[in-house]
C-alpha cells in the first residue's frame, strides 16, 4: 500500500528536473484573441479638443466613468492603446500622453481629478515630434498595472499640441499572462 505512493513521488520528481523553469506564457484569451475580456476604452470624447498641458478625465464608459475589475476581466497587467485624430501642428520633442488610475476603496472617494496628481503616471503614451496626418496610434510604454480597486483614468495632454475634436481613444487591450 505505501509502495504506490511512493513510486508515484518518485517517478514525479525525476520527471521535473531541480533546476526546471516554468514558463510564463500569455494566455490564448477569448477566441484565441490574446485579450481575457473585450477592449475596454476608457477615454473618448473626453479627449476631444484637449489643449496641451490640460487634462482630461473617464466620465462616460464604465458606470459614469468608472471602472470595475469586473470591466478589465479581473488581468494585473496589460498594454495600452492611443488613438489620436490628424493634428494641425507638429508635436514637441519629449510630447507624450500621460494617464494616471485614480483608485478608490470606497468606490465613491477618488484622487483629486482636477490636476495630474503628484506621482508617476501608470501609462506614458509618446507621440512623434511631428504633425498627424491622419489618425495614429500609440502603444503605452510597457504594460501597465490595472487596478484591482474601482478606478477613473485621468490624461494629461503633455504633447504641445491640442488634440483633434474627434478620433481620439485611450483603450485598455486585457491580457492575462499564465504562470
Amino acid at each position: 500500500m505505501v509502495r504506490q505512493p511512493i513510486i508515484a513521488l518518485f517517478l514525479l520528481a525525476a520527471s521535473h528536473p531541480v533546476n526546471a523553469a516554468t514558463p510564463f506564457l500569455w494566455q490564448q484569451g477569448t477566441s484565441n484573441t490574446g485579450l481575457s475580456a473585450p477592449a475596454l476604452t476608457l477615454l473618448a470624447t473626453e479627449l476631444n479638443s484637449l489643449s496641451s498641458g490640460s487634462v482630461a478625465v473617464s466620465s462616460t464608459g464604465g458606470t459614469s466613468g468608472v471602472f470595475t475589475n469586473a470591466n478589465t476581466g479581473q488581468v494585473i497587467w496589460s498594454p495600452m492603446v492611443l488613438t489620436l485624430g490628424s493634428t494641425v501642428g507638429a508635436f514637441q520633442t519629449g510630447g507624450n500622453l500621460s494617464c494616471w488610475f485614480l483608485q478608490s476603496l470606497d468606490g465613491t472617494t477618488f484622487e483629486n481629478n482636477s490636476a495630474a496628481p503628484p506621482r508617476a503616471p501608470d501609462a506614458v503614451f509618446p507621440v512623434p515630434a511631428t504633425a498627424l496626418s491622419s489618425t495614429a496610434a500609440f502603444l503605452s510604454q510597457g504594460l501597465v498595472r490595472v487596478p484591482a480597486l474601482k478606478f477613473k483614468i485621468l490624461c494629461q495632454n503633455n504633447s504641445g499640441q491640442p488634440l483633434n475634436a474627434s478620433g481620439n481613444t485611450v483603450v485598455l487591450a486585457p491580457t492575462a499572462i499564465q504562470y
